[in-house]
């Protein structure tokens, strides 16, 4: 049986990462893939919006990501981390990443009500309500 790996993510969404190989006629095909789970930042049915998920991996699927190079640039950029044991909570586990990427939806603490200049809105340009047409537009 092979150990399990841990990978933690604050990703939005699901990432597959793959391994490719030429096929017939030297079509890319993919050979084996892994699936990193996403959700993080993402409400649930019961509201609830966790930092970070888990994926449990096997060591053999482990050894295909640490090939991949977007894996590698994910793990660089801080949104994901690799861990050999079980971390005691997932919000533990995430607390030193970066706490989401640019697919997350906007919270109220995404904009910014700090001092400064506000910009300023566009006034629209007056329009003139069209005259209505047509049988019975007219008053008498």
């Amino acid at each position: 049986m092979s150990k399990k790996v841990y990978v933690y993510s604050t990703m939005t969404g699901p990432v597959e990462y793959a391994i490719w190989v030429n096929g017939g006629g030297d079509i890319p095909m993919i050979q084996k893939s892994v699936r990193i789970e996403g959700g993080a930042n993402v409400a649930d049915k019961h509201l609830h919006t966790p930092r970070g998920v888990c994926t449990i991996i096997s060591e053999e699927d482990y050894a295909i990501l640490q090939q991949d190079g977007v894996f590698q640039i994910h793990k660089k950029n801080g949104f994901i981390t690799v861990e050999h044991s079980k971390a005691p909570s997932i919000e533990r586990a995430v607390a030193d990443m970066e706490s989401q990427d640019e697919s997350a939806p906007l919270t109220p603490n995404d904009f910014d009500d700090g001092p400064g200049p506000k910009p300023e809105a566009e006034e629209a340009p007056a329009v003139a309500a069209p005259k209505p047409t047509g049988p019975g537009s007219r008053r008498k």
